[in-house]
């Protein structure tokens, strides 16, 4: 199978992007959810009326706050920015591995730096949200709530 890479433009800097392979891109969602999920899954908790919980709420982003200092977000960026997967060409110059000197030359703002780690989490993992639901997401038989599994697993 041939490396595809996918370009991707941010002010005068064109990101070329190819995916993780499969185990370094489950290592990292693992990493990833265990820094997200639970405080996002408190957050998102609803009452059985369906209307949301202030409380909860309130609880869910203490819990992301008090687990994302800064140390921990530059290290999210970093293990998500990996210069194997991703090169920059900053205005027309030869593409070269986005390390962290490339990173700090190609980017004008910290805008820059989490648009480009959105694009590259989508690039990787958005198939793994909108096929999720059809392979263990919450389905029906019957009429009754059940796990559902995918026809194709």
């Amino acid at each position: 199978m041939a490396i595809t890479r996918k370009e991707f433009t941010i002010g005068r800097s064109v990101y070329y992007v190819r995916k993780y392979e499969p185990f370094l891109a489950l290592k990292i969602l693992g990493d990833l959810q265990r820094r997200f999920l639970g405080p996002m899954a408190t957050f998102m908790e609803s009452r059985p009326d369906e209307e949301m919980n202030i409380g909860l709420m309130i609880k869910g982003i203490g819990s992301i706050s008090a687990s994302l200092d800064g140390d921990t977000l530059v290290n999210i960026a970093k293990r998500v920015l990996d210069p194997e997967y991703i090169s920059v060409a900053i205005e027309g110059e030869p593409a070269e591995k986005l390390t962290d000197n490339m990173l700090n030359r190609a980017v004008d703002s910290v805008a820059d730096v989490i648009e480009l780690l959105a694009y590259v989490l989508k690039e990787n993992y958005e198939n793994v949200f909108t096929l999720a639901t059809t392979h263990i997401g919450p389905g029906r038989m019957n009429g009754e709530a059940r796990l559902g599994f995918s026809e194709r697993i």
